[in-house]
């Protein structure tokens, strides 16, 4: 869905030649990343070891691209990977 949002509003900056709209795309894109990196968190705390698997085999943001090792979703206090990572 989200993919799909950013290529409908970088489509139309292109068809009216607007730079405003181009810049509202880009916009979009870094708020959608943000929210997603903050959507994570959440789901790593309520599905723990099963979200993490489902995160290592489902591309991110494009969804026919093939996997690429891409950095880690940030450590937050109070997340499990917070609490994986100080204990032991």
């Amino acid at each position: 869905m989200a993919t799909g949002l950013l290529v409908a509003i970088a489509g139309s900056a292109l068809v009216w030649n607007s730079l405003l709209t181009l810049i509202l795309a880009a916009l979009m894109a870094v708020l959608l990343f943000l929210h997603t990196v903050y959507e994570e968190t959440l789901f790593e705390a309520h599905f723990g070891g099963a979200y993490f698997d489902y995160e290592r085999r489902v591309p991110r943001l494009v969804p026919f691209l093939p996997m690429r090792s891409r950095a880690p979703t940030p450590v937050i206090r109070g997340s499990p990977r917070w609490t994986a990572a100080t204990s032991g």
